[in-house]
């Protein structure tokens, strides 16, 4: 009994070394805790801020790329000389302009609106009107103060820029924007015939610095070249940005006095806009955070140090008491032999665990080559659906092929008479083994092996030749030293067939097809290249493609489907000149495959006569359409279901794009473009606008202060909500309540 004291005091030793090491490593810390909280704050503040600069200049990016792409726009450059009076052809062509420009719209999520404005016809066009001179333009697209006059000399002024924010109407409603500018002409040096203007958001580009100002509590800015302020967090006004521009380097962190307020300044500028993006962190937060860790620190301290004993026998008691019954049942077992061979026991346990963990190990790794199997099996069958579903599976199987052509190679040996018998299987085995150690050996590239059958090898060949043809003529080199050596030092009887080269591993599967018909065609000894081979009398429709076809129709994949029609229309009627027979035959078994598919897509006699490849690729594509009108359905079934969700999720705090897709199992991209399209804007718009009625309902309504009113709307803080209620409403809460209630 005497062990038991001793197992409990080494563990109630233990959690009182470990219990004091915090405690001495804690009242260390303190020390340096606020020359630390310091330096981490200017290091989140300028982490954030790069943030904030690379999401911006992403989004410039994007739209100086949309500029780029409106501005040869064929309808762009063609209504350029258009001038007054407008026909109706040139509207019509303004129209079909304007699907263009809702398209763009549709497919970026960070322009607002767009200008293009011509000026040889003083003509206008967005993306919702068209519109000529100063009257239409005061009524649908005016720019903040700007007169009509004013506003196209700023678009004629022959560089690209950025205009400051202002209130612009977009179809008579005011929204701040950014406008970013650039002419329109044929060449560098010619006089511009009219301009590109894109509209940006002031409020999306202000909310990328809405995480640094509620975290920090303090106000970023963005600032153009021009010293001009893009965007602000602030609710007091401007920041002079000649305090920190004039620092070299315009990156880092200085400590100013701001309306007698000790501030720390933090700025970055971008390299690619030359936008300067500021933070200002109040000092007295810094030193708040301080003082609590200082407040906390010691009361943890005394709370260890009251209970940290009590824990410590508590615990040691708790994890020594599963020790002493196995050292005592094992003492029992043994007795005879006394205390060493109760750690001899405990020994070999663990050896025979070790042993046992081993076995699994090499268990999962004979594994391994089953997977390189089936991936081989899947690639020649066409059950894959992507190239990146490819990628993953050789990745798991440990294959690796990387390559600008793939090409499959099969070897045949000589076919026996009589059938197979146990000798002979012996020595198709060794011809293998000789001809896949010579092949490994000659061949320099990425390749992977399977055995098709008793006597046939096939090889997939990853080469880096760009084209196809140097790289056939490397692998016939190749191949025909394989052929002497086989036949001169082993005495085998080999045939090889090279199939066509191909640039995706999705085609690889029609290779494979082709050049196991290649080898049937193959002299003995000899090399064939499938593209060398006539295969007019053969079409092509092999039942892997039949498979593609299928899946392709029922999940809706147009794309797949058309490209899987250009493959059987290129094999079968540019690569071969079948006959009129084969061609019925074609289309007899892809009619087949189409009443698969929908079975009561019948033909009469009248239609199978006349029915062609296109009509037969028509009726395929009908049905492609109609699966994905089912699914499309589907899909708004599911945006009516996350809209009414965030109608009655509003105050949850967490809601979020992140939130829905954890909810619903779908990626916040897709979320995102649903809500645009279903909703006609963006997710944090559309919450937004909830939780604003919401609250202008309990500030008319009822008594509860400000700050309720911001939790029960899902803000944690009344600040943001404050700010973001200015920004939606116009007034703050207060202004709102006093004009709203008597």
């Amino acid at each position: 009994m005497k062990s038991r004291p001793k197992i409990f005091a080494r563990f109630f030793l233990s959690y009182l070394i470990i219990l004091c090491i915090p405690i001495a490593i804690g009242s260390f810390a303190y020390q340096k805790t606020v020359n630390i909280l310091e330096e981490e704050v200017q290091n989140t503040s300028l982490m954030v801020l790069e943030h904030s600069k690379s999401s911006l200049d992403g989004q410039l990016d994007m739209v100086v790329s949309l500029l780029n792409r409106l501005s040869v726009n064929p309808k762009v450059l063609h209504f350029m000389d258009a001038s007054l009076p407008l026909t109706d052809d040139d509207y019509y062509e303004l129209n079909l302009l304007m699907n263009d420009l809702q398209y763009y719209l549709l497919n970026n999520s960070v322009a607002l609106d767009f200008n293009i404005y011509f000026h040889n016809s003083d003509t206008t066009i967005t993306s919702e009107a068209i519109y000529h001179g100063a009257a239409e333009y005061e009524i649908f697209h005016k720019y903040g103060d700007y007169s009509y006059e004013q506003f196209i000399d700023a678009l004629m002024s022959g560089e690209r820029r950025f205009m400051p924010p202002q209130p612009t109407k977009v179809m008579k409603e005011s929204v701040d924007t950014i406008a970013y500018v650039s002419p329109l002409s044929t060449s560098m040096y010619a006089k511009p015939y009219g301009a590109i203007a894109i509209f940006l958001e002031t409020e999306h580009i202000s909310s990328l610095l809405d995480s640094l100002s509620d975290h920090f509590q303090g106000d970023a800015y963005i600032f153009d070249d021009r010293g001009q302020m893009m965007a602000s967090t602030s609710e007091a006004g401007a920041f002079d940005v000649e305090r920190v521009q004039n620092e070299e380097g315009f990156k880092g962190q200085v400590q100013a006095m701001i309306d007698g307020r000790d501030v720390l300044i933090s700025y970055v500028k971008s390299s690619y806009s030359n936008w300067s993006f500021v933070a200002v962190t109040p000092k007295e937060v810094l030193f708040a955070k301080a003082y609590y860790i200082k407040k906390m620190t010691a009361i943890i301290t005394s709370v260890i140090l009251a209970l940290g004993a009590l824990a410590a026998c508590l615990l040691a008691y708790r994890q020594s008491r599963p020790i002493r019954e196995l050292m005592q049942a094992i003492r029992e077992h043994y007795e005879e032999d006394g205390i060493k061979n109760v750690f001899a026991e405990m020994k070999q346990t663990f050896l025979e665990l070790n042993s046992r963990n081993k076995k699994l190990e090499d268990i999962v790794e004979e594994q391994t080559p089953l997977f390189y199997r089936v991936f081989l099996e899947k690639l020649i069958a066409g059950s894959f659906k992507s190239e990146q579903e490819i990628t993953a599976f050789a990745e798991h199987a440990g294959i690796r092929l990387e390559g600008e052509r793939y090409i499959w190679i099969v070897i045949e040996m000589e076919e026996y008479e009589g059938g197979i018998s146990d000798k002979l299987l012996k020595k198709l085995n060794f011809g293998k083994f000789v001809l896949k150690n010579m092949l490994d050996d000659l061949l320099s590239g990425e390749h992977v092996s399977m055995d098709v059958s008793e006597r046939s090898l096939a090889y997939l060949y990853s080469s880096f030749h760009e084209h196809g043809s140097a790289a056939e003529d490397e692998l016939r080199t190749v191949m025909e030293q394989l052929v002497q050596l086989a036949v001169n030092k082993f005495q085998l009887t080999v045939k090889i067939a090279l199939g066509r080269p191909h640039v995706q591993l999705m085609d690889s599967w029609s290779s494979f097809q082709e050049t196991r018909t290649a080898l049937d065609h193959t002299p003995v000894n000899k090399i064939v290249l499938a593209s060398e081979l006539d295969f007019s009398s053969e079409i092509f429709y092999p039942v892997e493609l039949e498979v593609q076809l299928i899946n392709a129709c029922r999940s809706g994949d147009g794309s797949s489907l058309e490209r899987l029609f250009g493959l059987i229309y290129t094999e079968n009627f540019e690569r071969r000149l079948l006959s009129s027979d084969y061609r019925d035959l074609l289309l007899y078994e892809m009619k087949a495959t189409l009443m698969k598919l929908d079975p009561a897509a019948s033909f009469d006699q009248e239609e199978k006569e006349r029915a062609g490849f296109s009509s037969i690729k028509g009726s395929f594509l009908e049905l492609c359409r109609a699966n994905e009108r089912r699914k499309q359905a589907q899909t708004s079934d599911l945006a009516n279901q996350m809209l009414d969700y965030v109608q009655s999720h509003y105050s949850d705090q967490s809601l979020s794009l992140n939130s829905l897709s954890e909810r619903y199992a779908i990626s916040e991209s897709y979320i995102s473009h649903l809500f645009k399209e279903r909703a006609g804007d963006n997710f944090s718009t559309i919450v937004e606008r909830i939780r604003m009625s919401k609250a202008c309902e309990y500030m008319i309504d009822s008594q509860k202060s400000i700050q309720e009113i911001a939790t029960l709307v899902g803000y944690n803080s009344d600040k943001t909500f404050r700010r973001a209620f200015k920004r939606v409403m116009g007034v703050q809460p207060t202004a709102y309540r006093d004009a709203n209630v008597r």
